[in-house]
């Protein structure tokens, strides 16, 4: 009876179709999806990690619906959709009889949240949190069996049902304090299969938080994405100074950008 009522659930959430997240891309998005992908990574510094918590805290979220609606956002401003599909891994061990046995349980969440750009971002958090508690709590539906049930026409050139995932990862700090006998480093992430268009892998470390992204490099440059990850950080940081800011309003462009917007490219004077 408890799967039925998953199928049901998630059925539901796809009943009117799909949502398609059409991304601006540097490249023309092939036939038949391709995996070459890089990685690229970056850091917050402590003061927004601090930020970040506090606010996830007074709304009562985990930092993961914190930066999940972070997410929403700045790809609600660069497409202007109101209605996202963000994949997400889960353990899959929803029952205590699991904890001890060993396997691979993880399963994929679509987690699909409709909003407004006029609505704010703390509005849209507490949507977040509806969305992500009512998909754990339907959790063990298998999510290639969501993709049979849908029976969708399949889009070579795109993942079933979205195109960006989200995780969140709990580790501790890299450190190269000697272990006598062996030399460790990390290993280099070269050749990164790319399984979507955009992998957000959020690394809670000990005083702050790395964002490692995969993306697929037949569809974006390097440059796209470094400009991406720079947004995303002032989006944070915009959200944490003023959660109550409509989301079409918040500000996410550095000053660079601003300089060259608002002013070199206006600089149109002449004799």
């Amino acid at each position: 009876a408890r799967f039925e009522g998953d199928a049901s659930y998630w059925q539901s959430a796809f009943s009117d179709g799909v949502p398609v997240l059409e991304l601006p891309t540097d490249y023309p998005r092939p036939a038949v999806k391709t995996y070459k992908g890089l990685t690229r990574r970056c850091a917050l510094d402590s003061g927004l990690t601090g930020a970040l918590t506090a606010l996830a805290q007074s709304h009562e979220v985990s930092l993961f619906m914190v930066f999940e609606a972070a997410i929403y956002t700045l790809l609600y401003r660069y497409t202007g959709q109101e209605d996202i599909v963000l994949g997400s891994p889960v353990s899959g061990r929803d029952h205590h009889d699991l904890d001890g046995q060993i396997g691979f349980y993880v399963n994929t969440l679509a987690l699909r949240t409709r909003f407004s750009g006029e609505e704010s971002f703390s509005t849209l958090l507490e949507k977040v949190k509806q969305t992500t508690l009512s998909g754990y709590a339907h959790q063990s539906y298998p999510f290639d069996r969501l993709v049979d049930d849908l029976d969708l026409s399949r889009d070579m050139s795109r993942t079933p049902l979205f195109d960006v995932m989200l995780a969140y990862q709990h580790g501790g700090e890299w450190t190269e304090e000697p272990i006598e006998g062996l030399q460790i480093r990390p290993y280099p992430a070269e050749n990164v299969v790319s399984k979507f268009d955009l992998l957000f892998n959020v690394i809670e470390e000990t005083e702050r938080i790395a964002i490692e992204l995969d993306y697929n490099t037949d569809l974006f440059s390097g440059a796209r994405i470094e400009r991406l990850l720079v947004h995303l950080e002032h989006l944070l940081g915009a959200v944490t100074t003023a959660p109550g800011q409509a989301l079409y309003a918040l500000d996410y462009l550095s000053a660079a950008e601003k300089q060259e917007l608002l002013k070199d490219f206006n600089a149109t004077a002449s004799e």
